[in-house]
């Protein structure tokens, strides 16, 4: 389908009034993040931009206890700038096309509002990390004498035996007696 303009959503929100202008002024940085761009039409009916984003920010106020804390807005800073990431427009387009709801929107991580190409660079850096910090660049299995692991384990679902492989990092044998 086709790409929605911008000019075609262009209708001027209400006023959010929530009784709280942190609330309301937040409301409106989750509208203006979604509705920036075009929008490419997947499936579905549009979500309407700002009922969209008061119901985001809702999900999240009740997620915080119905209190605008430290965490409230920790979170709401985290989602707009989710949204607002010129190299995520899957994200908000996803949102927008009903892929998933505001509830599931409000509840995800910043590790699950990632792009692809990111949570494959955060692995990837935690896989460094893990090397660097133990060392080791290839995990060897351990070398044991006859008798040391004794019986074969045996597989209560399956009925097979087998030898239970134990990792040692640095290729020396050793268990203790």
């Amino acid at each position: 389908m086709p790409p929605i303009s911008k000019s075609s959503r262009s209708i001027k929100p209400p006023t959010p009034n929530t009784g709280n202008t942190y609330r309301d002024r937040c409301i409106t940085l989750i509208y203006n993040a979604l509705n920036r761009g075009q929008i490419t039409k997947t499936q579905g009916a549009i979500n309407h931009p700002h009922k969209l984003a008061v119901n985001v920010e809702r999900y999240i106020y009740q997620l915080h206890n119905f209190t605008v804390s430290k965490g409230y807005k920790d979170c709401i800073r985290s989602k707009i700038w989710n949204l607002n990431d010129k190299k995520n427009p899957a994200l908000r387009e996803n949102l927008i096309n009903n892929i998933f709801s505001a509830e599931e929107f409000a509840r995800m991580s910043s590790e699950e509002m990632a792009s692809r190409e990111r949570q494959l660079q955060n692995i990837l850096s935690r896989q460094s990390s893990l090397k660097a910090s133990i060392g080791v660049v290839d995990l060897k299995p351990m070398k044991w004498e006859d008798g040391d692991l004794g019986e074969p384990t045996t597989c209560l679902t399956l009925g097979q035996s087998f030898d239970l492989p134990i990792w040692d990092p640095t290729g020396i044998s050793y268990m203790p007696r």
